[in-house]
């Protein structure tokens, strides 16, 4: 799943409506992160608990590639071992 340019809270409602029809399929989630130009807190919160809701039943989320602004801000906030962002070079 690709994600959007701008992920502020302006846009927050959508992804999660998004997720929420991604989860219902049951089915691991891979999110492509490469082009993100924007993210704030509220973003990262719906992405981590998303992440928390498919490890709950043993499923995993992805993220295959993320843009340097998507890296940058995950350290900034913690999240970048969170999500597996960790062991990024950027």
């Amino acid at each position: 799943m690709k994600l959007d340019s701008d992920l502020s809270i302006k846009n927050v409602e959508l992804l999660y409506s998004t997720f929420e029809g991604e989860y219902e399929k049951g089915d691991n989630i891979s999110l492509d992160a490469s082009g993100v130009d924007r993210i704030d807190t509220t973003a990262f919160q719906v992405i981590a608990a998303l992440k928390t809701k498919l490890e709950s039943e043993n499923l995993q989320l992805t993220i295959t590639e993320a843009s340097d602004e998507f890296i940058n801000s995950a350290k900034l906030l913690g999240l970048a071992g969170a999500l597996d962002l960790a062991s990024n070079p950027n």
